[in-house]
């Protein structure tokens, strides 16, 4: 069964395509560019993933529109396909993207939604990270942005407006009268059915183009063709890069060893002696071509340590040019791995797939170190599960070590989410602590230091779906590594809750007053 669909409309002069689902092996470019003659109009709302096919048919289906359609538009694109936007080059191939989901929750409701912009609208901004201010559909109170604007819409900087009287302009200004409205495109048909408007008549066949040609009366539309030249750029640095390291050792022409530059020196066997070979150069020299291909494969491989290792080995007989440049050469590629390893966490959190976000994690921070980035990604993977302790130790690991980060304020957000009143009604917390009343108060006598005297205890924790504790932990840092601390995580543990079982994971909180 496919794991996407397509729905087309035709209209006179455009072409209308929602596409929904996985977009994977069942997605065929070819198939669907043969259904397209004319301007087109890409709904992509409901995209939920791309696998790596699918991103690759994508790509192909939009180049050989750049090449045939004079306009293209992604309208309503979901995050699925944001994130695609930020990470593959020509990904949208010069089509203009006008409009972009963006996610929102309710930390005290715990809803999720969906909300569209107009980024030629809003793109200043969108850029300055102003975003919507969304309240929730059921609380009223502020919902906050799920992901960090910056790096969320990073893709609009490479990207062009579209200038007022260019023919993309005066497109977008026309194409919702002559297209219907996008709230009714669900009514649409499944893909290879036409809905019931009067299609134009197929155009004559388009003259062949040449898609190294700028149009005359088109201005390059979003940033593809900077990309495609980035694209260049890129390839020739990898493909001839370690040329940089070395330098040619061939000498003059030599036929038949005799150094003469001929054959015809005399008879075979009395040929003149030639001069004797040059002394070897002593004393340090560049990497050579074999030794570059070798550390490639060392880095496209991700064997960083073992890359390291490679030079420091070669230290004592490169040029000292050549260590810089081949060391400067492995941080960048692990740069590059680790924050496509957290992009790809990223993804697989919103997906639902915690399990796979997980490891993809830890291998992000196993080649990066436990940078801001990868605890705010561990953050939002613990917040999407709802382990609250995990989410309170993460964010302080943030404040303490990052005061400066600008994924602070975000994570003090969830932290706040989490030290909020119980999602337990008061009534059963009650019941389920007076289960263990004296335990918990045998804890909060026991000795305290001078300045834990007359303090508080903060203590978090979540109740699964069966009633008991998965996990917990002080959230008062003063008191983080007490024999307190340990004493009453412990009880909490051992509480049991009844109210409602089975429905979803559930937060408690609770201060304690020792003596």
């Amino acid at each position: 069964m496919s794991g996407c669909t397509v729905q087309r409309l035709e209209a006179p002069g455009l072409t209308f395509l929602k596409v929904s689902g996985t977009v994977d092996e069942t997605f065929s470019a070819s198939q669907l560019s043969g259904q397209i003659r004319a301007d087109t109009i890409l709904h992509l709302g409901k995209v939920t993933r791309f696998s790596s096919f699918g991103v690759r048919e994508w790509v192909r289906l939009m180049k050989d529109l750049q090449g045939r359609v004079k306009h293209c538009i992604l309208v309503e694109c979901s995050p699925a396909v944001v994130n695609q936007l930020n990470m593959v080059v020509d990904f949208a191939a010069g089509a203009h993207v006008k409009s972009v989901q963006l996610p929102y929750a309710c930390q005290r409701c715990e809803l999720d939604k969906m909300v569209t912009v107009d980024v030629d609208a809003q793109r200043a901004e969108l850029l300055a990270g102003t975003l919507p201010q969304v309240p929730c559909p059921q609380c009223k109170n502020p919902m906050v942005f799920d992901d960090l604007p910056g790096s969320y819409l990073a893709f609009l900087r490479d990207s062009a407006a579209t200038e007022p009287g260019s023919p993309m302009a005066r497109f977008i200004a026309s194409f919702e009268q002559a297209a219907p409205k996008l709230g009714d495109l669900d009514a649409l048909p499944g893909q290879n059915q036409v809905a019931a408007v009067p299609a134009a008549p197929a155009p004559a066949p388009a003259p062949v183009i040449d898609p190294t040609v700028m149009p005359p009366d088109m201005r390059p539309a979003g940033g593809g063709m900077k990309w495609a030249a980035l694209a260049v750029v890129a390839l020739v640095v990898v493909g001839g890069g370690f040329y940089m390291f070395g330098r040619s050792q061939g000498g003059g022409d030599t036929v038949n060893g005799s150094g003469t530059g001929n054959g015809n020196d005399g008879p075979i066997g009395q040929r003149p002696p030639g001069p004797p070979p040059p002394p070897p150069v002593q004393g340090p020299r560049a990497m050579t071509t074999e030794e570059g291909l070798e550390l490639q494969s060392m880095l496209n491989n991700q064997r960083f340590t073992e890359a390291l290792e490679f030079i420091e080995k070669h230290k004592t007989v490169w040029l000292e040019d050549s260590v810089a440049k081949a060391t400067s050469l492995v941080q960048t590629s692990r740069t590059d791995t680790v924050q496509k390893l957290l992009m790809q966490a990223q993804i697989e959190t919103q997906e639902n797939r915690a399990q796979k976000a997980s490891e993809t994690l830890g291998l992000a921070i196993a080649l990066g170190g436990e940078t801001d980035q990868a605890l705010f990604r561990q953050i939002s993977l613990e917040r999407r599960i709802g382990n609250c302790p995990a989410v309170l130790a993460t964010a302080d690991a943030i404040a303490q070590k990052y005061p400066e980060s600008p994924y602070l304020k975000q994570a003090g957000d969830y932290k706040k989410a989490c030290l909020a009143p119980p999602a337990i009604s008061t009534g059963e917390l009650k019941r389920a602590m007076a289960a263990r009343k004296a335990d918990i108060e045998g804890c909060l006598k026991a000795g305290l230091g001078p300045d834990q005297a007359r303090s508080t205890i903060d203590v978090a924790w979540t109740v699964s779906t069966t009633g008991s504790v998965t996990a917990a932990s002080c959230t008062t840092p003063a008191f983080n590594k007490s024999t307190l601390c340990q004493c009453l995580t412990q009880q909490v543990k051992l509480l049991r809750f009844s109210e409602k079982p089975g429905v979803q994971a559930r937060r408690g909180a609770y201060t304690f007053t020792p003596g």
